[in-house]
């Protein structure tokens, strides 16, 4: 099978290699990770861990005590994400979320390594106070 290209100074005629793939130099212009797919049936479940478990909390919320907790709880948690509650110079742990979320309860990579001393960022108070004094 051949395709063929209009650049506007004639038709190419490209043709496939011999064993019938397409040209990769021609053909090819995606991103490889658009193309991957799981390698084990395990890492889709490794994925979506914190989904469904989130999932599963809220559906056993919602069977002991009512369907107006799980809203609630998704409402806060919505409103904690939104509003911070400081400047943007001060640093935010997200424990409000943590403590919404559940994640409180166990020792993850941020826990460990996403300590403030470790950034490389620069606070700039003045410049973001001047902002809202505008």
């Amino acid at each position: 099978m051949s395709t063929k290209i209009n650049e506007g100074i004639g038709c190419v005629k490209l043709s496939e290699h011999s064993y019938g793939m397409p040209d990769s130099m021609t053909s090819m212009r995606g991103k490889v990770l658009d193309h991957m797919v799981a390698s084990h049936p395990l890492e889709l479940s490794v994925d979506n861990f914190a989904a469904n478990e989130e999932r599963l909390r809220l559906l056993n919320t919602k069977m002991t005590q009512g369907i107006h907790l799980p809203l609630r709880l998704k409402l806060e948690q919505q409103i904690v994400k939104q509003n911070s509650g400081h400047h943007s110079f001060l640093p935010s742990s997200q424990f409000s979320l943590d403590i919404l979320t559940g994640s409180h309860e166990t020792i993850g990579f941020e826990d460990i390594l996403n300590i403030e001393e470790f950034k490389e960022t620069m606070a700039r108070p003045h410049d973001d106070l001047e902002v809202g004094f505008k």
